[in-house]
C-alpha cells in the first residue's frame, strides 16, 4: 500500500499557556479556502483566547510545483485584543501510520542548528529524508529538548509576527537530479535545497504559479452561464492536474488521487478508461508516462497470470507499483479480467493520438501477452464456437457471468489491434518483431478468437449485458431500497444481487461511450431505456457514462 510519510506540516500554537484546538475553542469569522488556480491553501480565523485576549491567524502553504521537493508554509498571527504570549513549536511529526499500521522499520530524528532532520526506511527498504526550516524575524526558533523547534514572543494589541516555514523530501524512489549521485539522497542536498529557498518566498511562489498556469492554459474549459458547473469542471481538472505526474511513469494515479487511504493506493481500470483521455489531448507527456506504466508493470501481470494457470499476461484489477495483484476480493481480482483489453485500449489510444511509433514497439509486448492470456482464458468449443466464460464486468452486482458484451467487445477489440500492431512492427522494424517471438500460428489464432467471441443481442437490438441476463430475477427496488441517499448495495445480499436485474454502474452503456459508432440513434435509446430502469448508479462511474450518453441523445434534463 502507498505509505504516509511523517507529517512536515506540523506546527503547534501556543497563547497565553492555551494550544490552539480548533475543535473546542472559541473561533470565530473562520475561512478555509483551496485557490485552484494554483494549488494554494488559505485559511484564516479568529481565535478568541480568553475574554481579554483574540489572535487573528492567518495559514498559507503550497506544494511546489516547480521545486517538487518543496514544501512551503507562511503565517501570520495579529493580536486583535489584550497582550498576549504565543509560543511556537515546529518540526516534523514522524509518528505517522498507514490504515493504522505503522510500516517504518527505522526512524530517527534529531534538531541540527535550526532544522528538524528525519530519516527513515520503510518495511519495503525504502529510504526517506526529510528537512524542516522554520524562521520569523521577530523570534528565533531552537532546540526544546524534544527534537522540535520552539520560539515565543510576546505582542501587544495591533502587533503582529510573520513565521515562514519550508519543509524538503527526497527519497529513494526518486530520479537523480544532481550532478553527483553519491551525495544525491543526504541531508546536505535537502538543506541546500532549503538554504536556495530562505530568502525567495516571492520567487518561489512566482515559478510554482507559472507551472500551474501552464497547465491550466493546455486543460481550462470555460462555461458560459452556469457557476456551479464551471466549479465542479475546475475541480474535477484541478485534481487530474495535481495527481498526475508527467516525469515518473513507476506509478498511476490512484483511486483517490493520494488524497485518502481509501483502496491502499492501488491503481485501476481508472488510469485508461477514464484519466488517460484528458491528459493524451491537453498533455501528452503526462499519458505517455501513464502509458509506460503499464508498460513498466508488464513482468507482474505475466506473473498474475502465471498464479492463475495461464500463459501471457493478465494485469491486476488493483496493481501495486510492480504489477502485482493486490486486490483483497476474490471476486474482483478473478473475475473482472476486462482490465487486461482496457490497458491494451489505453494504450492504442495514446498511440493512435501521437503516433509515436517508437512507444508501439515498446507497448507491443503488451499488446502480445495480454492476447495470449485471453487464447488460453477462453473456451473454444468442440463446434470451434468460442466463448468466454465466469467474468465480471464493469457492473459488478453481476459476478458470474458468460460471454459478458462488455469484456467479450473489448476482447474482440483488443485481440484484431494487436493483430493490427505486429503487422506493423514488422514493416517497420523487423528486429523488434523477431523480438515479439510471436508465430504465424498465434497470429491467426488471435484474429480467429476475435472475430468468434459472441456479443449477444434480443430481437429488438438490446445488447445483453451477458448471456441470459433478459432470464435473471426482476427486483423490486421501492420494497429493498428505503433510503435512497444510501447505495442499493448495502439492503440487499451479494447472492441476491448476482441473480438479479441490478445493475452497479453502466456496463452495456459503456460500449457505445467507448465506440462512438457502434450504436445507431434508435439503438442506444433502446439501450439506455432498457438498462437505465435496473442501475443504481451505486458507483460514481456510472452516472458519469449516463450523462455523457444523454448529452449525445439530446436528453439535456
Amino acid at each position: 500500500e502507498i505509505v504516509n510519510l511523517p507529517y512536515m506540516l506540523h506546527f503547534k500554537l501556543i497563547a497565553n499557556g492555551k494550544p490552539l484546538d480548533m475543535s473546542s475553542l472559541m473561533i470565530s469569522n473562520y475561512q478555509r479556502v483551496l485557490d485552484m488556480r494554483d494549488g494554494l491553501l488559505y485559511r484564516i480565523f479568529d481565535w478568541e483566547v480568553d475574554e481579554n485576549t483574540t489572535v487573528k491567524c492567518e495559514f498559507t502553504r503550497f506544494v511546489s510545483l516547480a521545486r517538487k521537493n518543496l514544501v512551503v508554509q507562511m503565517m501570520n498571527f495579529n493580536v486583535l485584543k489584550g497582550k498576549c504570549e504565543l509560543k511556537f513549536v515546529s518540526g516534523i511529526e514522524e509518528k505517522v501510520k498507514t490504515n493504522g499500521y505503522n510500516h517504518f522499520a527505522s526512524v530517527t530524528k534529531r534538531i541540527a542548528g535550526k532544522d528538524c532532520l528525519v530519516e527513515l526506511v520503510t518495511d519495503n527498504k525504502d529510504i526517506v529524508m526529510m528537512a524542516s526550516r522554520t524562521f520569523s524575524d521577530m523570534a528565533e526558533f531552537k532546540d526544546n529538548g524534544n527534537n522540535e523547534l520552539q520560539a515565543a514572543v510576546i505582542l501587544n494589541a495591533n502587533e503582529s509576527i510573520n513565521i515562514n516555514k519550508l519543509s524538503a523530501v527526497l527519497t529513494s524512489k526518486d530520479e537523480k537530479i544532481w550532478a553527483n549521485e553519491n551525495t544525491y539522497l543526504s541531508f546536505e542536498n535537502l538543506r541546500q535545497q532549503l538554504d536556495d529557498a530562505e530568502e525567495k518566498f516571492e520567487e518561489l511562489y512566482s515559478e510554482h504559479e507559472s507551472c500551474w498556469n501552464a497547465r491550466w492554459e493546455r486543460s481550462k474549459v470555460e462555461i458560459e452561464g452556469d457557476r456551479r458547473a464551471q466549479l465542479a469542471v475546475n475541480f474535477s481538472i484541478y485534481h487530474l492536474l495535481r495527481a498526475a505526474n508527467p516525469d515518473n511513469n513507476k506509478v498511476a494515479v490512484c483511486a483517490k488521487g493520494f488524497a485518502g487511504e481509501a483502496y491502499f493506493g492501488h491503481f485501476f481500470w481508472d488510469t485508461e478508461i477514464y484519466l488517460m483521455p484528458f491528459f493524451i489531448y491537453t498533455n501528452p507527456a503526462t499519458a505517455k508516462a501513464l502509458a509506460e506504466f503499464r508498460i513498466n508493470t508488464l513482468e507482474g501481470a505475466k506473473r498474475n497470470a502465471e498464479k492463475y494457470g495461464y500463459n501471457g499476461a493478465k494485469y491486476p484489477w488493483e496493481s501495486s507499483v510492480t504489477g502485482d495483484e493486490q486486490c483483497p476480493n476474490w471476486q474482483y481480482a478473478d473475475h473482472e479480467i476486462h482490465i487486461n483489453a482496457d490497458v491494451v485500449f489505453g494504450l492504442w489510444h495514446y498511440y493512435s493520438a501521437t503516433g509515436d511509433d517508437d512507444f508501439l514497439i515498446k507497448a507491443a509486448p503488451v499488446f502480445v501477452e495480454t492476447a495470449r492470456y485471453w487464447i488460453s482464458r477462453v473456451e473454444i468449443r468442440p463446434d470451434g464456437s468460442v466463448n468466454l466464460n465466469g467474468v465480471m464486468g464493469p457492473d459488478e452486482y453481476t459476478c458470474f457471468s458468460n460471454n459478458n458484451a462488455y469484456t467479450n467487445m473489448m476482447v474482440s477489440w483488443a485481440l484484431s489491434k494487436t493483430v493490427e500492431v505486429v503487422k506493423h512492427i514488422k514493416e517497420i522494424d523487423e528486429n523488434a518483431y523477431s523480438l515479439l517471438g510471436i508465430t504465424d500460428e498465434e497470429i491467426e489464432k488471435f484474429r480467429e478468437v476475435a472475430e468468434k467471441l459472441p456479443v449477444l443481442t434480443l430481437d429488438n437490438k438490446i445488447v445483453l449485458q451477458c448471456e441470459g441476463f433478459d432470464r435473471f430475477e426482476e427486483l423490486d427496488f421501492d420494497k429493498f431500497w428505503t433510503d435512497r441517499r444510501k447505495p442499493f448495495g448495502q439492503f440487499v445480499s451479494q447472492e441476491r444481487l448476482y441473480r438479479s436485474k441490478a445493475l452497479k454502474q453502466a456496463d452495456v452503456l459503456m460500449l457505445p461511450y467507448l465506440f462512438p459508432n457502434y450504436l445507431n440513434e434508435k439503438e442506444l435509446a433502446a439501450n439506455y431505456d432498457y438498462y437505465f430502469k435496473y442501475t443504481t448508479h451505486d458507483s460514481s462511474l456510472s452516472s458519469i457514462i449516463h450523462s455523457i450518453l444523454c448529452c449525445k441523445m439530446g436528453r439535456m434534463k
